[in-house]
C-alpha cells in the first residue's frame, strides 16, 4: 500500500469499475493529453428535477444496458478529439481502479466511433497517479467485492 504522498502506476489503460453501474468493468483509455475525463453516453437524455431543481442525465452505455440517471454538476465546453466543441453535461463517477476507490468528474458524450468507452483526463490523474505509457493493465480488473 503506498502513503498518501506516493503517487501510483499506471498504464495507458486500465480496467475501471463504476459503482453506479452495478460494478460494470471498462477498460478506460488513460489520456493525458485531455483535461476531463470523458464517458460514453448512449441515449442521453437531459432532464430537470422540479423536486430539487437540478439537471439530471439518463443514459446508457450499451444498448441491452438499463437507464441510469445521476445528477448533473456542471456543463463544459470541451473540444474533441475531432476539434469541434461541445457543451457536455458532466457527471460524478464512484470509479474503482488501480486498487482505489475515486470520486471522478466526467462529461458524458456519445463515444460510438471511438475505441475506448471511457476516458480518464488530467484532471482525475492529477496529484495521484503517474502514467507510464510503455505499460497496459498494469493493475489486475477491480472486483465488486473491492470496497467502493
Amino acid at each position: 500500500m503506498t502513503s498518501s504522498n506516493e503517487k501510483v502506476t499506471i498504464g495507458w489503460r486500465e480496467w475501471v469499475v463504476i459503482e453506479q453501474f452495478e460494478q460494470r468493468e471498462i477498460l478506460a483509455k488513460i489520456d493525458t493529453g485531455a483535461e476531463y475525463s470523458a464517458l460514453h453516453a448512449l441515449d442521453l437524455q437531459i432532464v430537470k428535477d422540479k423536486a430539487t431543481n437540478t439537471y439530471q442525465a439518463k443514459f446508457r452505455i450499451h444498448e441491452k444496458e438499463p437507464l441510469v440517471k445521476l445528477e448533473i454538476n456542471k456543463f463544459i465546453k470541451v473540444k474533441s478529439s475531432n476539434g469541434e466543441s461541445q457543451l457536455r453535461p458532466a457527471v460524478t463517477l464512484k470509479v474503482l481502479f488501480a486498487g482505489g476507490s475515486y470520486l471522478i468528474d466526467a462529461t458524458l458524450t456519445d463515444r460510438t466511433p471511438m475505441n475506448y468507452d471511457m476516458l480518464i483526463g488530467r484532471k482525475a490523474l492529477a496529484g495521484k497517479f503517474v502514467v507510464d505509457c510503455e505499460k497496459n493493465k498494469m493493475h489486475p480488473k477491480p472486483t465488486s467485492k473491492e470496497k467502493m
